[in-house]
């Protein structure tokens, strides 16, 4: 493998992996608090049209994460044929 394709695979298993995760979790968060606004202010249409909107843009979010990580990794793996993304570790590159 050559030098490109090492610092390519830490780039993607060291940044942009914790990243995502970072983001997934933020989304998930984002959907829950939308959901409990929801379910608490059942009487106020107000608070529960806001509540849809924080939901509806956490779901979203989900997609466009998932589909810039499913992006990334094909394209990245794909060009560089890198089989397994944790074999290599920023101490050897």
């Amino acid at each position: 493998m050559d030098k490109v394709a090492k610092i390519i695979q830490i780039f993607v298993t060291e940044i942009l992996n914790p990243i995502i995760v970072i983001l997934i979790s933020l989304s998930v968060v984002y959907f829950f608090w939308g959901m409990m606004v929801f379910i608490l202010n059942s009487d106020d249409e107000t608070k529960r049209t806001e509540a849809k909107s924080h939901i509806f843009w956490s779901i979203i979010g989900f997609v466009i994460i998932f589909g810039v990580w499913g992006i990334l990794n094909f394209v990245v793996f794909s060009i560089y044929d890198l089989t397994n993304p944790t074999s290599v570790s920023a101490a050897e590159a």
